[in-house]
């Protein structure tokens, strides 16, 4: 029987076809319904209803579908937290390439986001989703294809930030080869099984049959990303000419 354990591993990728299973794992490890055989297990204890609470207090999660409250952008980060730490929603926002987006906001990080997030591209609401889940501060990070709708270069910074959290296993989902090549350890699963595992090289290494899977893979869902790239590339162009027009018209408010 196949085994997925997270001791010793800070970096998890999943990857595989659309169907292959990759959500599926992701609820069954989250403990949104039981598995049908074998186990979940948290530090050797099997997670069940009952411990399924405690567990989600140890998991910062960033979700396909993404939920954007009625409220401010400080409440939509700071959601199922007690109080709203500004500092560090903040410093959240700097890891996520947020934070001149938001300083150029009317109400800064009180301004509302619109009923469900209407105010915002698909990026913007990815990114709020990533920082919420680290301003959690959680020992476990996971993100079901949570960079999808992000251009290349902002995914590249982002994963930049995600690396330099000491501390932290991160188990994601990823379409692109790029967010997974730096993985400790790539889980390749194929109609609901295990097919290959082991870091990038050495699927690689194995044999010429993985590689022309990876890059299938990379090609499949290309035409998928190449236009939430396109939207959000020009998103950033409109939001840097707003986010100008907005400065200057607070310079002359001060004159």
């Amino acid at each position: 029987m196949a085994k997925i354990e997270t001791k010793n591993i800070r970096n998890i990728a999943l990857l595989g076809h659309g169907g292959s299973g990759k959500t599926t794992l992701f609820h069954l490890m989250l403990g949104f319904f039981p598995p049908t055989g074998g186990e979940i297990c948290i530090d050797g204890t099997p997670l069940t209803p009952q411990s399924r609470a405690s567990w989600h207090k140890l998991v910062g999660y960033v979700p396909q579908d993404i939920f954007i409250i009625h409220g401010s952008l400080a409440e939509n980060i700071a959601l199922g937290q007690e109080h709203i730490d500004r500092e560090k929603i903040r410093k959240v926002l700097q890891q996520v390439h947020l934070d001149a987006w938001a300083e150029a906001l009317p109400e800064g990080i009180d301004t509302p986001l619109g009923e469900y997030g209407s105010r915002l591209s698909g990026g913007q609401k990815q990114r709020i989703s990533i920082a919420r889940a680290i301003a959690k501060k959680c020992p476990i990070l996971v993100m079901d294809d949570s960079t999808s709708a992000l251009d290349m270069e902002t995914e590249h910074e982002i994963q930049k930030s995600l690396e330099q959290m000491n501390g932290i296993t991160k188990i994601i989902i990823a379409h692109r080869i790029s967010a997974v090549r730096h993985a400790d350890e790539i889980i390749y699963l194929q109609d609901g099984k295990i097919a290959e595992r082991g870091t990038h090289e050495e699927l690689l290494k194995k044999n010429q049959e993985t590689e022309t899977t990876l890059k299938k893979i990379q090609k499949d869902n290309i035409n998928k990303d190449s236009a939430p790239d396109a939207a959000e590339a020009k998103k950033k162009e409109e939001e840097k000419k707003k986010q100008e027009e907005q400065k200057q018209q607070k310079q002359k408010g001060h004159l």
